[in-house]
């Protein structure tokens, strides 16, 4: 099978980064304005800040972009856990995913988070918390699952 890569982007996060960029982005057109008007020491703190500011939302973009499920001949990947993220598709014996779908204003964020339990054939269980995810994105990791693991 070729390789699949599935995005876990929460619609949370997807709205926190948007408005970042748009944040910065009209931050970057006030501080050209400046410049324009006039260049002194504190339109090129303002200039060194907003520089600062972009960086780091290009660099947050590309890691929330990144994060997911990567899906390959032989084994799977979850690039946004540090540990324990790959698996060999012929040690898994099977994979369970679950989601809180239950609406209560008591629970916090993450007590809705999607996870997916693996069962390993050593007879350890690995439970990955995926994050807030939507039902398509776990339906989607869930039939790769069913497809790739015999």
């Amino acid at each position: 099978m070729k390789e699949k890569f599935v995005m876990c982007l929460s619609p949370i996060t997807a709205v926190v980064t948007l408005a970042m960029a748009v944040a910065v982005a009209v931050n970057a057109y006030f501080c050209s304005e400046k410049v324009v008007e006039g260049f002194d020491w504190k339109v090129g703190v303002y200039v060194l800040v907003e520089i600062v500011a972009t960086v780091i939302v290009v660099l947050m973009a590309k890691e929330v972009l990144k994060t997911g499920v990567r899906f390959t001949s032989d084994k799977v990947e979850f690039t946004g856990v540090d540990e324990n993220n790959v698996f060999e598709y012929s040690h898994i014996v099977k994979v369970q995913t679950g989601r809180d779908t239950k609406a209560s204003l008591k629970k916090n964020f993450v007590d809705r988070y999607s996870h997916i339990i693996i069962f390993l054939d050593d007879d350890s269980v690995v439970t990955i918390e995926l994050g807030l995810t939507t039902k398509r994105t776990l339906k989607a990791i869930d039939d790769e699952f069913k497809a790739r693991i015999k």
